[in-house]
């Protein structure tokens, strides 16, 4: 019983940071891929570990058709550069199979956009997801995930979560004027060594790269491509209490080599169980983050004829990393709340490292067998580490915000609504060029469902 009720408890963090949720996977809270070494930690403490039970095939294949109408105000990202009617065309392709100690699930998310006046804004959005997890023996399990997307404006509710200690990609600003790719592979293996103590090992790669300017007279944005690596080990002080210490390195190359940024930081974490449906983990710790950044093409001549230190800047800036995570799932409702603060990319808007502070939400909800309403919101602010400006640093801040509906007809049909809200400024004008982004949609339309999600 134990067992079942910890599926639950896992499955909000994983569905709403993957955004795998599916009302099926609300309903009968079966997450699309577990965690088995955290599984294996909140069990009883007596017994020895074994494999996992011999179970039943389950597969599952599921497909999601939508066209929408709506309505997008400034279309083009900047405030005040005028709206527009839209049709969209999107897909969702699930499947996956969990089977005794292998569990996979892989999943495809294209969309097409049209603009009826703004034709040279159509966008054609693609991501996916890749999740695999294996126990290789009574103490050894195996996790291998790729996330990537390709598009423009992927700075979505959806898409903009936040990581907690996990070294990511900053998913929180727009590129209305670009396209971009990102992905992020990462392999993860652990080894359980009793219902107490667990040792956890992360290796991943980091891939961002634009097509296109910042703005409409920018300069091209700044691609990023780098490794990670983490090194944790957990012992659980009661059966609701698990203590942790880790270890987290990043190395990310800049604007093809401009610049260089290297960030180490080293955490406590500990994770609460507060009851049948609720959990909440904290994490501290300093961070020490090194920048070499050549940025003399990013920063006007004027300020460089009389601050020629900015040009070229090595430093080590000493700081700390911080957050947290609530999650609460019972049978019918899903919500987790995220903060952090850490060092991350700049999102493509120079070339350099950035101090983030990051905040999200995210929610779901079952009412009934027809009704399915969600609902995502973010903030970010990020600021220049290591480069002071006379006058002081700039920053960007970054506000998203969602929500949308599902009414069911039957077995398959659908009626779908959502809204979109985007708004991006900034403080000062260097780095960061002038940014006044500003975004709203809503759209109506009709889905087609076949097939089930898992746990359907």
């Amino acid at each position: 019983m134990a067992r079942r009720t910890w599926r639950l408890r896992l499955a909000t963090g994983l569905l709403l940071a993957l955004g795998l949720a599916t009302p099926a996977a609300a309903q009968n809270g079966a997450p699309t891929v577990t965690n088995p070494a955290t599984l294996a930690q909140t069990v009883s403490v007596g017994g020895p570990l074994q494999l996992a039970p011999a179970q039943p095939v389950e597969t599952f294949q599921q497909m999601d058709l939508t066209a929408d109408t709506g309505y997008e105000t400034n279309v083009t990202g900047l405030s005040n550069s005028g709206g527009d009617w839209l049709e969209t065309l999107a897909g969702n392709f699930a499947a996956g199979q969990n089977r005794g100690a292998l569990h996979w699930a892989l999943r495809y998310q294209p969309s097409y956009t049209v603009y009826r006046t703004f034709r040279g804004y159509d966008r054609f959005d693609q991501a996916g997801a890749l999740d695999l997890s294996w126990q290789l023996s009574p103490h050894w399990y195996l996790r291998l995930s790729e996330h990537a997307a390709y598009g423009r404006y992927l700075a979505t509710p959806q898409a903009a979560q936040v990581s907690g200690s996990v070294v990511a990609l900053n998913n929180f600003v727009a590129t209305p004027f670009s396209r971009q790719f990102s992905q992020q592979p990462t392999v993860e293996l652990d080894y359980v060594a009793n219902y107490r103590w667990a040792l956890h090992l992360s290796a991943g790669y980091l891939e961002s790269r634009y097509f296109g300017p910042a703005s409409t007279t920018g300069p091209a944005l700044s691609d990023l491509e780098g490794v990670t690596g983490s090194a944790g080990l957990s012992y659980r002080l009661s059966r609701r209490t698990t203590l942790g210490a880790e270890l987290d390195y990043a190395n990310m190359r800049l604007a093809g080599g401009i610049s260089r940024a290297q960030v180490g930081s080293a955490f406590l974490q500990l994770t609460r169980v507060l009851g049948p449906t609720a959990q909440v983990t904290l994490f501290a710790g300093p961070q020490e983050a090194e920048l070499r950044e050549n940025l003399t093409s990013y920063l006007p001549a004027t300020l460089l004829a009389s601050n020629p230190g900015l040009a070229r800047i090595h430093q080590n800036n000493l700081g700390w990393t911080a957050g947290g995570t609530l999650a609460v799932q019972s049978y019918h409702t899903a919500w987790n709340l995220t903060v952090a603060r850490r060092a991350t990319d700049s999102g493509g808007l120079f070339a350099g490292a950035v101090e983030a502070d990051q905040a999200t939400v995210g929610a779901m909800r079952q009412l009934g067998l027809e009704w399915t309403i969600s609902g995502n919101a973010g903030f970010e602010r990020i600021t220049p580490l290591g480069l002071t400006l006379p006058g002081g640093n700039s920053a960007l801040f970054s506000w998203i915000a969602g929500a949308r509906m599902r009414r069911g007809f039957g077995r398959h049909w659908a009626l779908t609504g959502e809204y979109n809200y985007v708004d991006e400024t900034t403080q000062g004008a260097v780095p960061f060029a002038a940014r006044v982004l500003g975004r709203q949609s809503v759209e109506l339309g009709i889905g087609y469902r076949l097939g089930r999600g898992p746990g359907g």
